[in-house]
């Protein structure tokens, strides 16, 4: 359960990130 809930936190800290990388890459 520990391992989930850390998962879940990691997946809402890397969402907003992966979701600008395409955005980057469009820029770029």
């Amino acid at each position: 359960m520990i391992k989930l809930s850390l998962i879940l936190i990691a997946w809402k800290l890397l969402k907003p990130y992966l979701e600008t990388l395409p955005l980057l890459q469009i820029t770029l």
